[in-house]
């Protein structure tokens, strides 16, 4: 009977570090803010199109997040983007959209955003 015990105690333990390991590490923060209101106009087009780069990298599951149009966004995403600032203890910088976030680290400025998006976009394929 003892070893009966030991032994499904063991399969317990057993079972329970298997599905502890299994447990989804979270992903990376990632979060893009911008304005854009003319659907016409190139930076529009541009914005739309890095707010699908965000939306690609976030399905990977490597990211967490996702992009707001601060100028159509019908959440608080203005109080989601001071908490972030908040949380970094960096100086208010919500007047300087586009904004990425990357973990820690922030990128201003449709240039950089898309150099940094498409450097992350490579180190996936790397992978």
């Amino acid at each position: 009977m003892k070893i009966m015990k030991l032994l499904l105690l063991t399969l317990c333990i057993s079972l329970v570090s298997l599905l502890s390991g299994c447990r989804k590490e979270p992903g990376i923060p990632l979060a893009y803010f911008y304005l854009e209101v003319c659907p016409g106009c190139e930076s529009y087009i541009k914005a739309e199109a890095l707010s699908n780069t965000v939306a690609e990298l976030v399905k990977s599951g490597r990211y967490e997040g996702r992009s707001w149009n601060m100028g159509h966004s019908s959440e608080d995403s203005g109080a989601i983007l001071m908490n972030m600032i908040e949380e970094r203890n960096l100086p208010d910088i919500s007047y300087a959209l586009p904004l990425l976030f990357v973990g820690d680290d922030y990128y201003v400025g449709y240039e950089d955003i898309e150099s940094t998006l498409s450097r992350l976009q490579e180190d996936l394929t790397k992978e």
